[in-house]
């Protein structure tokens, strides 16, 4: 399974290379469509925010899309995820189950591909920084002309509201996610 985040440096990978292959993408990953040679096969979106400022676009998207449970009257007939509120980080390999966000898609994700059965997951575009700076988990209103944070300068347009990222959190989940999949 390839997963593309949504860093920068996604646009200085050669990406034709996924056409014929299994390809996971989060968040608003879907601007990038009309740049690739193919459409990704799964995208995850479990971020409220995110979902509520974008339902419309969420909702005209034609492949399988995970979200979350909690939007799903704004964002109908989709496959849903409902997120479990422990406050450490666990690795869900049961979807079906509620699962920690771990503070990031991306973590959910990987409990996903777990679940789904693959055992290998390459992961391309994750910058793992922001030129935002602030408290971790606080939503806000965007304030730069252009996001430099994401692929596309228009990817959080001023005055949308995004959630700072944890990337402590974020840190913490990716390796019980590695260990899992060492294991398993």
């Amino acid at each position: 399974l390839y997963l593309l985040a949504n860093g920068p440096s996604i646009n200085k990978t050669d990406l034709s290379e996924l056409k014929n292959k299994t390809v996971m993408c989060m968040n608003r990953f879907y601007i990038k469509f009309n740049d690739l040679n193919f459409t990704p096969n799964y995208l995850v979106c479990i971020e409220e925010t995110v979902l509520n400022q974008f339902s419309s676009d969420f909702s005209k998207l034609k492949i399988p899309t995970f979200v979350n449970w909690r939007v799903r009257d704004k964002v109908p007939n989709k496959l849903y995820l409902k997120e479990a509120f422990n406050i450490t980080p666990f690795f869900q390999d049961d979807i079906t189950k509620p699962a920690n966000t771990g503070g990031t898609v991306t973590f959910m994700c990987l409990q996903l591909a777990a679940y789904m059965g693959f055992e290998k997951v390459v992961i391309l575009g994750m910058d793992h920084s922001f030129k935002e700076t602030g408290v971790a988990g606080k939503a806000e209103v965007r304030t730069y002309e252009k996001d430099e944070s994401h692929f596309d300068p228009n990817y959080f347009p001023k005055g949308m509201v995004w959630v700072l990222p944890d990337l402590q959190k974020s840190e913490y989940s990716y390796g019980l996610a590695n260990q899992y999949f060492i294991k398993n």
